[in-house]
């Protein structure tokens, strides 16, 4: 089976990023960004330093480690909040949080293989589904909710 990753170094899953290392050390092949890094040096890379469609708290964690803190959210979309949203209800402890990260150490969530080896987690799913039927509740429309998940 063949397989391309496209995306920079900082960015990619973990378990991509670990598939990766084990595949570059079997065949001698990396990172495209490393790669190219590698070959012409820095004068050949640039990085933008901007994010425009994350919130400011949520770009400060998604920068701080592989980044080292240089991407900044940008001001238009710096203070954007689920309850600003018309009919959201802005008590709500689903639409407050500007950043929700559930800690499963520990929950007999364990991750499975299905038969084509793709990895998934039927415990994370279930608490992602619940959160957003109480985001749905509090007035957020379902078109307006994203997952983003390494699996």
């Amino acid at each position: 089976m063949h397989r391309c990753y496209f995306g920079d170094n900082s960015s990619l899953a973990n378990d991509i990023r670990k598939e990766m290392k084990q595949l570059s050390q079997r065949l001698l092949v990396g990172l495209l960004f490393s790669r190219v890094q590698d070959l012409y040096g820095d004068d050949v890379m640039s990085m933008l330093t901007v994010q425009y469609s994350m919130h400011g708290l949520i770009m400060t964690w998604s920068s701080k480690e592989p980044y080292n803190n240089k991407i900044k959210a940008h001001a238009s979309a710096a203070g954007h909040t689920l309850y600003e949203l018309e009919g959201v209800e802005k008590s709500s402890s689903s639409t407050k949080p500007t950043l929700l990260l559930i800690d499963i150490a520990g929950c007999d969530m364990e991750e499975k293989k299905d038969e084509e080896e793709s990895t998934l987690n039927e415990g994370e799913s279930e608490i992602v589904i619940a959160h957003a039927r109480r985001l749905i509740q509090s007035g957020v429309h379902a078109s307006d909710i994203g997952v983003i998940t390494p699996y």
